[in-house]
């Protein structure tokens, strides 16, 4: 059993599994501003299109939180309060939808999953009387968005403390970094807030995270530059707070692979030309 535990990778593995079922399991739910952020994904998976308008009744039951209309030619009205101010036009969420599109993959797999057991979870519904519950039983999951946005969020939580296990590896002792990683687990606002809602927060942490682990591990081959630029690049486009650590580390890679940073430039091409085609679109 020791020598079970010894192992880095299982010991990453065990840590990812408890912070999870922590983070998934508690009751508390903040949804605000990420509301719409499922609704998003699931428009992307099927409708591929990023508005709102396949879940107008839901946006008029949320009082349009934050949803702006487009009418011709690209009037934008904000804020509306009634499907017929909306009825030439488009709804769109006011916040960004990059978190909607890099969860996109996440949505589609517990949505297959939650189709393929429905038969079993039938049995659940009836005797809940939880609206959402119910919506989770019957694989609907623009009902059950605050469901989901929990388990997402705290995947991406759960995979962020994962890191900084690794990173704090690099320094001190197995025991010490394991510390740290539970201090950063339940310490701080990454269960409190990360975990609870499909904002911003949640993957931004994550890709901070896997930035500085590979920026302290320091093997700058070719794939850790076109790594380290994909990731830069994306988390300024979920949050463009991330900017700030984009010109440090941007900087620091010029100054100490000036040679080979072109490969970050490189990685970083693919989502920064997607998301400027999706906003110019």
């Amino acid at each position: 059993m020791r020598h079970f535990f010894n192992s880095t990778p299982r010991r990453a593995a065990l840590l990812f599994l408890f912070v999870y079922c922590v983070h998934a399991l508690s009751p508390v739910s903040t949804q605000t501003d990420s509301r719409w952020t499922i609704p998003n994904a699931l428009n992307i998976i099927h409708h591929h299109s990023l508005d709102l308008n396949p879940y107008a009744n839901t946006v008029a039951a949320n009082d349009f939180y934050f949803v702006e209309c487009i009418g011709p030619n690209h009037v934008r009205r904000f804020p509306i309060t009634s499907l017929a101010q909306c009825s030439d036009g488009k709804m769109y969420d006011f916040h960004t939808y990059s978190v909607a599109l890099v969860s996109a993959p996440l949505v589609a797999a517990i949505e297959l999953i939650l189709k393929t057991v429905r038969p079993l979870l039938a049995h659940l519904a009836p005797g809940s009387q939880h609206p959402r519950f119910q919506a989770l039983c019957a694989a609907d999951l623009a009902g059950a968005a605050p469901i989901i946005e929990n388990v997402i969020a705290s995947l991406y939580t759960a995979a962020t403390v994962v890191a900084l296990y690794l990173i704090a590896l690099e320094y001190l002792s197995a025991a010490n970094a394991l510390l740290l990683a539970c201090t950063l687990a339940f310490g701080t606002l990454l269960w409190s807030v990360a975990a609870h809602a499909l904002w911003q927060h949640s993957p931004s942490v994550l890709l901070n995270a896997l930035l500085v682990l590979l920026f302290v591990r320091n093997r700058w081959r070719r794939r850790e530059l076109l790594a380290a630029g994909c990731l830069l690049a994306v988390a300024f486009f979920i949050r463009p707070t991330n900017a700030v650590p984009i010109l440090v580390l941007g900087a620091y890679l010029i100054w100490n692979q000036r040679s080979r940073a072109l490969w970050a430039v490189l990685g970083g091409l693919p989502p920064t030309l997607l998301f400027v085609a999706l906003n110019l679109i």
